[in-house]
């Protein structure tokens, strides 16, 4: 399930896994970076509150058996007061030095960031390519891990509106 729209204007979503539902939100801006964040009280408050609004079963702090925080880095090309209008597509850059240097992104796209950094740093290098890119072919984890990704594409169809 996707909630488009919340009183702030973030989107919620609430994703099957594992028999139990994933349910956040993406862009909480912070401003003291921790090197292990912790979970705002109050956003999961806000995700509970939200959450309960689109559901016919309600869910209270009680419910949560687990909560992730990460931080997401997110590139400021212009003037930009609000995160959530900043872009989440990587940005790469080549220094004068030709230092391939790339920022921002997902955990979705990481292989992609991964392609276009070794394809540009074999561009600048001016060395010949000896094989594309194969990293959107690899599979990684053990075969359970290949099963639960499979499992979970599978839910998240029956799950899209």
């Amino acid at each position: 399930m996707m909630i488009p729209k919340t009183d702030d204007g973030r989107v919620l979503f609430a994703v099957p896994w594992q028999n139990k539902i994933v349910v956040g939100t993406t862009d909480t801006p912070i401003h003291i970076i921790d090197i292990e964040p912790k979970p705002l009280a109050e956003e999961v408050e806000f995700i509970l509150e939200h959450f309960n609004r689109y559901t016919t079963a309600s869910i209270s702090r009680n419910d949560v058996k687990s909560v992730f925080v990460g931080l997401r880095p997110l590139v400021r090309t212009t003037n930009i007061g609000s995160t959530a209008l900043l872009s989440r597509d990587h940005t790469l850059v080549v220094a004068p030095s030709r230092l391939v240097t790339i920022t921002g992104g997902k955990w979705t796209t990481y292989r992609k960031m991964g392609q276009d950094a070794v394809d540009n740093a074999i561009f600048v290098s001016k060395q010949d390519r000896k094989k594309d890119c194969f990293t959107q072919h690899l599979t990684l984890g053990n075969e359970s891990e290949k099963q639960n990704i499979i499992q979970l594409k599978e839910e998240r169809k029956k799950y899209m509106i």
